[in-house]
């Protein structure tokens, strides 16, 4: 008797005889399979929007200078610039602060030079995420800054109007 016969004799007739008992052990076993697969494609989702988020934040860069609270001096970028090896450095200023417009609110403050970051971080402003009526203006002046939409919609802000942090 070769294994095929063996199967359909026991196997075959136990599983018939027990309908539910196989029913349930197979509806398990799937189950199981669906849930482990699910939980590896959720890891990569969050594990993909975890970097998205730092590299938004961190750009291209391969290599951080950071300074104590008070930072550092703006010609200490002049000198890393010199380093051979070095593409870019472009300076950064990340802090967190609190909003001040009707309930306080903390955020995190990202200050950029808009015209050298972008060798190192992608922005994708798009026609309904930037309404800048004149980007020329909102360039030159140091006061200018951005914030998300979400951001502008929930808190009421509107272009020209000042922010207080």
């Amino acid at each position: 008797m070769n294994l095929w016969n063996l199967l359909r004799h026991i196997s075959l007739k136990h599983f018939r005889l027990r309908k539910a008992q196989t029913f349930m052990a197979l509806a398990g076993i799937c189950l199981g399979v669906t849930a482990i697969v699910s939980i590896g494609v959720v890891n990569r989702s969050v594990l993909f929007s975890f970097e998205d988020s730092f590299n938004r934040v961190t750009g291209k860069a391969k290599l951080q200078i950071t300074g104590a609270q008070s930072g550092f001096p703006e010609s200490l970028i002049e000198k890393v610039q010199e380093v051979p090896g070095v593409e870019y450095a472009v300076p950064v200023i990340e802090t967190d602060g609190m909003l001040v417009s009707g309930k306080e609110r903390s955020m995190m403050i990202l200050g950029v030079d808009v015209l050298v970051d972008t060798q190192v971080r992608d922005y994708s402003l798009t026609g309904d995420s930037a309404d800048i009526p004149d980007p020329l203006l909102f360039l030159a002046k140091p006061d200018s800054i951005l914030v998300t939409k979400t951001m502008a919609d929930r808190e009421g802000f509107t272009i020209d109007q000042k922010i207080q942090v």
